[in-house]
């Protein structure tokens, strides 16, 4: 992790008024990704121009868990339905 990253990732938002007068413009308050997206943006902005705010960190509540596995091929279902229904037509 680079140094900017570990500054953000330390960084005290709670304690922060700037941050917290930023974030009641939001109505609804975002959650999750979305939050965490507007706080690298305010973050690169307001405190470290030079921060990335693409960086993926590194941690244990990031493993490869929660990456999904790329869907299916389906095509020989769909093909397979396909006759039964132009089966069914004859």
């Amino acid at each position: 992790m680079t140094d900017s990253a570990t500054k953000y990732k330390s960084f005290d938002f709670a304690s922060n008024s700037q941050w917290k007068s930023y974030l009641e413009n939001f109505y609804p308050v975002p959650k999750g990704g979305i939050l965490e997206k507007k706080k690298r943006q305010w973050y690169k902005k307001n405190i470290d121009s030079d921060f990335d705010i693409e960086f993926e960190p590194i941690d244990s509540n990031t493993s490869s868990s929660n990456t999904q596995p790329p869907p299916e091929n389906n095509q020989s279902s769909t093909s397979s339905s396909q006759n039964t229904s132009s089966q069914q037509q004859q």
